[in-house]
C-alpha cells in the first residue's frame, strides 16, 4: 500500500503573537489608551487594512479564529515578566492549553524573583506547563541589564539542561537604546553552545551587528521585526525604506551570509496575523535561500 502523498498547502508558523485580550497594552479594553496605542503602533510597523484588527482577538474564541482563518501551522504565544508587564506563566499556559496550533512561551526575571525562585519557575513551566521555551528581557529590567549579566547564567544553564530556547527581547523598544546591543550577547553563546538564543526584533537597528553575531555562532537566531517580508532584498535597501524598517533583516548580506538565522513573526496584536500567509511568494523566497533554519526553533518559519 502506498503512502499518503505529502501536503503541499503552506505551512506557517507565527513566532510571536498574543491575543488582545491578554492585556491592556495589547488593546484589551475599547477605547482605552491601551487600544489608543496599539492602533498607533500599527500604523507605525506599517499594519496593511485596519489598524484596529486586534479587536477580532479579545476573546479566546476570536483569536482562535484568526490563528486559523490565517492557515498558520502554529502561533506562538509569549510570556512576559518585567517591572512594567507580568504575563504569568499559568496564563500563557491556559491560552494554549489544549490547542494544537498554539504554542506557549514561558517568562521569568531572576533579578525580580530571585535565582531560586525564578529557576524552580522555569522548571515548572517546562515540566509542568509544557511550555516550549524561556523568555528574558534584561534590557527592559529595572534597572537594565545587558544578557551577559551574570544573573541570567543560572537560567541558560538550567534552560540548555532542560533542552528548551531561551527568548530575548531586544529592538527599539527598549526603554534605553544602550541595551539594545547585541554584541554581549557573544559571551552567552560561547558559554552555552548547546542553547539555541532567538532575539525578537533582531536587535533593530543594530542589524549589522546582528548578522555578524549569527555568522558567527550557530546557536543564535532572530525574529526579524513586527510584519511578514514584503519583498526581494535590495541593494538600495536602507533604513528609511518602509520594507526595511518592518523586516530589517532584508538585506543581501543577510540572505548570503546568515540566511539561517531568520525567522517571521506577525508581532500579533501589532500586524494581522494573515500578513504572514498572504506573503507566502515572499516568505518561500527566503526560505529557500535559508539552506538550514535551527532545528531547536520549531517554531519558526521552517516548512513551507
Amino acid at each position: 500500500m502506498s503512502a499518503a502523498p505529502r501536503s503541499t498547502a503552506p505551512r506557517v508558523i507565527d513566532m510571536r503573537c498574543r491575543p488582545a485580550y491578554l492585556h491592556d497594552f495589547f488593546g484589551k479594553t475599547p477605547g482605552s489608551p491601551g487600544e489608543d496605542l496599539a492602533r498607533w503602533l500599527n500604523r507605525r510597523v506599517g499594519t496593511r487594512g485596519d489598524d484596529a484588527h486586534f479587536i477580532r482577538s479579545r476573546t479566546p474564541d476570536g483569536f482562535l479564529a484568526e490563528v486559523r482563518g490565517a492557515g498558520l501551522a502554529h502561533a506562538v504565544v509569549v510570556g512576559r515578566h518585567t517591572p512594567g508587564q507580568h504575563l504569568p506563566n499559568d496564563t500563557i499556559h491556559a491560552i494554549v492549553q489544549g490547542h494544537a496550533e498554539l504554542i506557549g512561551i514561558g517568562a521569568v526575571d531572576p533579578v525580580l524573583q530571585g535565582e531560586a525562585d525564578a529557576l524552580a519557575e522555569v522548571e515548572r513551566a517546562v515540566k509542568t506547563l509544557g511550555l516550549a521555551g524561556i523568555d528574558l528581557e534584561p534590557g527592559f529590567g529595572a534597572p537594565p541589564r545587558h544578557p551577559d549579566d551574570a544573573a541570567y547564567f543560572p537560567v541558560y544553564d538550567l534552560a540548555q539542561q532542560l533542552g528548551v530556547p531561551v527568548f530575548l527581547m531586544t529592538g527599539p523598544t527598549s526603554p534605553d537604546l544602550r541595551f539594545n546591543d547585541p554584541a554581549p550577547v557573544a559571551r552567552v553563546a560561547q558559554a552555552f553552545p548547546r542553547l539555541p538564543i532567538v532575539a525578537y526584533h533582531g536587535w533593530w537597528p543594530n542589524v549589522q551587528q546582528a548578522i555578524g553575531l549569527a555568522f558567527r555562532y550557530d546557536n543564535v537566531l532572530g525574529v526579524s521585526s513586527t510584519n511578514a517580508p514584503t519583498r526581494k532584498p535590495s541593494r538600495r535597501c536602507s533604513a528609511r525604506r518602509p520594507e526595511c524598517r518592518v523586516a530589517p533583516l532584508h538585506k543581501r548580506r543577510a540572505t548570503t551570509q546568515c540566511a539561517a538565522w531568520l525567522a517571521f513573526p506577525s508581532g500579533w496584536p501589532r500586524t494581522a496575523a494573515s500578513a504572514l500567509s498572504h506573503d507566502l511568494p515572499i516568505a518561500r523566497y527566503w526560505l529557500r535561500r535559508a539552506s538550514r533554519i535551527h532545528p531547536h526553533c520549531g517554531a519558526s518559519a521552517r516548512g513551507y
